[in-house]
């Protein structure tokens, strides 16, 4: 039993060290898509809107 615990200790370690890099890229990923679109623009497609909704026009 005592084995199985360390186990699943290890198991949740290990998780937590993948969330941690998930997070990590998701931030870079972010960052980088920020520099190629406006944030409205890009917030606006992860929320499902259909790309020509976003079409915006600066003058």
């Amino acid at each position: 039993m005592f084995v199985s615990f360390i186990l699943e200790q290890q198991k949740s370690k290990i998780l937590e060290e993948s969330m941690k890099k998930l997070d990590a890229e998701m931030k870079r990923t972010d960052q980088l898509l920020y520099q190629m679109i406006p944030k409205a623009v890009a917030d606006r497609l992860r929320r499902g809107e259909p790309a020509i909704n976003t079409c915006q026009v600066q003058y």
